[in-house]
């Protein structure tokens, strides 16, 4: 259950990795005069064990979140977009008071304005955080309502009710084709035929091997590696 915002230990805060644009916004709002409590990797404070986090959420008046993501691979171009992230639903569901960027979709989970408030711009981010800073009442609304949707709708019971009712009807029907099926077809052998399609060859680990190598001086090696497999993902369907 919340906290009123009397009650809460930190005016604004922030949990999460710092890059991208994240230090940028952090930056700007303090030269707004607005103080943010930052956690997390790259940060002053530095990371925070998992049962810190939601303490830290319900003890804010308001938490931020940023709908940036890593870089993605699109037409083989390297970008960030907005999306919808777990933090959405942890926020409100710890008892905090979500202050998020706008991505596509968050106003099918919750009521923008009444459930959760979000921003697009500096401006109106740092306008909304004066407002419900010096406006308790309204924030009080929010995180309380924000609460009551969270743990009426989504959490995980409720979520995955649905997601294994629908994966449960498509196996049933799958059952009954494969049934269908299988009289005239050797399942065993198209398989095997299939994963070695599928398995890693030297031209794909020369090319990845190439790739670590020369991202490693710029993102370091661990980050290589996960950027290499997604390049050659994207390279090899294609």
């Amino acid at each position: 259950e919340p906290l009123p915002a009397e009650q809460c230990y930190y005016s604004v805060t922030f949990i999460g990795l710092k890059y991208g644009k994240r230090e940028q916004w952090i930056n700007l709002l303090k030269n707004r005069g607005i103080d943010v409590n930052c956690f997390g990797y790259g940060w002053e404070t530095g990371p925070v064990s998992g049962d810190e986090i939601p303490q830290i959420i319900r003890k804010s008046v308001i938490s931020l979140n940023f709908s940036d993501s890593s870089l993605q691979i699109k037409n083989l171009i390297p970008r960030r977009i907005k999306q919808i992230k777990a933090r959405n639903f942890e926020v409100p569901g710890a008892g905090g008071m979500l202050l998020t960027e706008n991505a596509p979709g968050i106003e099918k989970y919750y009521v923008l304005g009444k459930e959760i408030e979000t921003f697009t711009n500096l401006d109106e981010l740092v306008e909304k955080i004066n407002y419900y800073l010096n406006n308790n009442d309204k924030r009080d609304d929010i995180a309380y309502a924000g609460n009551i949707r969270t743990c009426k709708e989504h959490i995980y019971d409720e979520r995955m009710k649905d997601l294994i009712g629908s994966a449960l009807e498509i196996k049933e029907k799958n059952n009954l084709m494969l049934k269908k099926l299988q009289r005239d077809r050797d399942w065993k052998q198209r398989f095997s035929t299939l994963e070695d399609r599928h398995k890693v060859n030297k031209s794909i680990q020369f090319f990845r091997d190439i790739i670590i190598k020369t991202l490693s001086m710029v993102f370091g090696y661990h980050r290589s590696i996960k950027f290499a497999r997604r390049i050659v993902y994207e390279v090899s369907w294609r």
